[in-house]
């Protein structure tokens, strides 16, 4: 049974780590096209990144049940804390931009 769970808590970490880098791309080449066309950018083009950090952040909650040790869970919790971080900011940002 723990075996069972350990494969369906690894395919889904490797699923959601994909969705969220793609999303991460998608929005970094959409930034890169508003700078260079030197459009002015929809109010929450940022969107995305967000939606790309929580999949991250999801992962890092399910990598905290395969943590081993006291020192893999340290580094997943600060991962956790990094990657919440970002998306307080980037939520800040969407929501007191002025556009």
């Amino acid at each position: 049974m723990r075996g069972a769970l350990s494969l369906v808590i690894e395919v889904s970490v490797l699923f959601f780590e994909v969705i969220g880098v793609i999303l991460i791309i998608f929005t970094g080449l959409k930034g890169i096209y508003i700078l260079f066309t030197k459009k002015k950018p929809k109010k929450h083009w940022l969107k995305p990144l967000l939606m790309a950090l929580s999949f991250l952040l999801f992962v890092e909650v399910l990598e905290t049940v395969m943590a081993h040790s006291l020192n893999q869970l340290l580094v997943v919790g600060v991962l956790f804390a990094l990657r919440a971080a970002m998306v307080l900011f980037i939520n800040w940002e969407i929501k007191h931009d002025g556009n």
